[in-house]
């Protein structure tokens, strides 16, 4: 394992260097269960560790793969008499492997804790889902472009023909309109906007 993390370590200085792509992440974490060879199950009705977390990376084209760094902040909503709510901070080298299609990646990480203390060190692999637009941003910053966000119709959840049309500009090459669950954009309206 001190191999496997001096490798993930030296990776995330060199990676620079390789003028690989950096990605940030904001994000939250909930521990549902967790087993210990001397107490067994604990579910989360005893104890329900939440946790916000932040990721800095670098990253190849698409954000298929990933050498990342994640700091995670652990809190406990339940804890016990004279518990503390605070549980520690957690640095996680690790590498993300994300389809660059469907909102699903899988991390395997060396997870850190370095406080409170004793320092603590193990192997930890997850699967989440991303529930996000990367697919439809990467491939416009694929093909050399740079993408502006538009707000959404609160009706329908997809692009605002109005907050779009005030941000068309002579540089302006697409609108890509994205529809959301199901519900369809109001395409004939933004395609009106267009034409004026």
């Amino acid at each position: 394992m001190k191999l496997a993390l001096a490798a993930l370590l030296a990776a995330l200085v060199a990676a620079p260097a390789a003028h690989a792509g950096a990605k940030l992440r904001v994000g939250a974490e909930a521990v549902l269960g967790s087993h210990d060879k001397n107490t067994g199950w604990t579910s989360l009705t005893d104890r329900f560790l939440v946790s916000p977390n932040l990721m800095v990376g670098f990253t190849t084209p698409l954000d298929i793969l990933s050498i990342d760094l994640e700091v995670s902040e652990q809190f406990l909503t339940n804890p016990g008499p004279g518990e503390n709510s605070r549980q520690g901070t957690t640095l996680r080298p690790g590498i993300t492997l994300s389809a660059p299609v469907i909102p699903i990646y899988a991390r395997a990480a060396i997870p850190l804790h370095i406080e409170p203390s004793p320092f603590q060190s193990y192997a930890r692999v997850g699967v989440g889902l991303a529930f996000n637009f990367v697919a439809d941003h990467q491939a416009i910053v694929a093909t050399g472009a740079t993408p502006v966000l538009c707000d959404v119709d609160d009706a329908t959840l997809g692009l605002d023909p109005d907050k779009a049309a005030a941000l068309v500009g002579p540089r302006t090459k697409a609108l890509l309109p994205l529809h959301f669950g199901g519900l369809p954009g109001r395409i004939q309206r933004l395609q009106d906007e267009m034409k004026k």
